[in-house]
């Protein structure tokens, strides 16, 4: 049978339910009405107060979710049993929910914040375009229509298709659970355009590393040299290092995303950056004060691209003040230090295989034994002092003069 319904009294406070068995799964819905004592089938006893009335009630549920089920045979699993729900609440059974509420949902499973805030950020998007699109309506030219929407308002292709990953991790998370049969995206291809991705040369790291900050965003242009000295570690795991995070010298942890370990070892260079901001719950102490990770991400984000030099000038009043020039470079984000630091090594002969360890691709990833591992942090901490070595060959030359 594929479908069936049937009335259960509950032993303890003989609530009346209906067991539903439906797509090989079985859920039960309350009633709402009680009988004085345990019975079988759709008449409620004679010493249950009201009976008859119950009774005809009871018969002309069953009847209603029963016409429903035979009907919409069809519908997934948890809409239907909403449905059932709204029947016996006396509202009308919905057609099927919003991409938005998916969008709710699956963000619920989500623990990791920034995860999160990726995905709540696609979801103001779509309230922005269709807010009341249902996801069983979702099809190749609403696609289209949402890219023409974001190309519209100035958006880049890879940004935008950010939004449609997401979109589609939601439609099959609704899939695998039974919420829709609905994919739009069988010959929908998601398009990318190949970056050029900034990075830094030697003399424009100097220049970050040298240049006068107001005293707010002092900070954010330290916290990006940090990144730089620790081989471009991602700014979420360095953010939520404990407190206690250096031992021996070294930063031990596994990359919350991808879970791959990493063993850095601390520069004096970082640990002067480390030490001038260190917490007293993280190794560094931006999140201690409750500050939301993506709330300081995206901070950091903008005042790294504002980064320039400032000149005095005179307003009509004949008053000094302080006016920013262009900034060093107003297209710079975080993996710029990532980038930069190995395009610095490969520019020293680093070897490409020491230059992937240290960045963490599983290309290079020992799978051998610790001695061979131990060898190559040893070759990545060489590295590291040498790519920091050439930065800063201009102090070293600059005290011998």
């Amino acid at each position: 049978m594929i479908t069936s319904i049937k009335p259960y009294v509950d032993g303890k406070k003989n609530c009346v339910y209906f067991i539903i068995s439906y797509k090989k799964k079985r859920f039960q819905v309350s009633t709402g009405m009680r009988s004085s004592e345990k019975f079988s089938g759709l008449v409620f006893p004679n010493s249950t107060p009201n009976s008859t009335a119950k009774t005809a009630r009871l018969a002309s549920l069953y009847s209603s979710i029963d016409a429903y089920m035979e009907k919409h045979l069809d519908e997934p699993f948890e809409l239907m049993r909403r449905n059932i729900k709204a029947i016996i609440n006396g509202e009308e059974p919905q057609s099927g929910q919003s991409l938005v509420h998916y969008f709710e949902e699956f963000m619920e499973t989500k623990t990791n914040e920034s995860t999160r805030g990726i995905y709540e950020t696609t979801r103001k998007r779509l309230v922005m375009y269709d807010e009341k699109a249902l996801i069983d309506d979702i099809d190749r030219r609403w696609l289209d229509g949402f890219l023409a929407h974001e190309i519209m308002r100035g958006r880049k292709m890879n940004g935008i298709a950010i939004d449609f990953r997401n979109m589609r991790a939601v439609f099959n998370w609704a899939i695998d659970n039974e919420e829709t049969k609905n994919y739009p995206f069988r010959k929908f291809t998601i398009k990318t355009e190949r970056q050029k991705f900034l990075y830094l040369s030697i003399e424009e790291m100097r220049e970050y590393r040298d240049i006068e900050v107001e005293d707010f965003m002092e900070k954010y242009r330290d916290m990006f040299l940090l990144g730089f000295y620790l081989i471009g570690i991602n700014l979420s795991d360095l953010l939520e290092l404990p407190a206690n995070a250096i031992k021996h010298g070294r930063i031990v942890y596994r990359r919350k995303k991808t879970g791959r370990l990493y063993d850095i070892k601390v520069e004096p260079e970082a640990l002067e950056i480390i030490n001038k901001y260190h917490g007293t719950k993280h190794l560094v102490r931006f999140l201690d004060d409750g500050t939301k990770l993506s709330s300081f991400k995206r901070r950091l984000g903008d005042y790294i691209k504002r980064i320039g030099k400032v000149e005095l000038v005179k307003n009509r009043r004949g008053a000094l003040i302080k006016k920013q020039l262009k900034p060093l470079h107003d297209d710079i984000v975080w993996y710029t230090a990532r980038r930069s630091w190995a395009t610095i090594a490969a520019s020293l002969d680093i070897p490409k295989e020491v230059i992937g360890k240290a960045l963490g691709h599983s290309e290079w990833d020992s799978t051998t034994t610790d001695l061979y591992i131990n060898f190559d942090n040893r070759k990545i901490d060489e590295a590291n002092r040498k790519v920091i070595n050439a930065l800063n060959a201009d102090l070293a030359l600059s005290r011998t003069d």
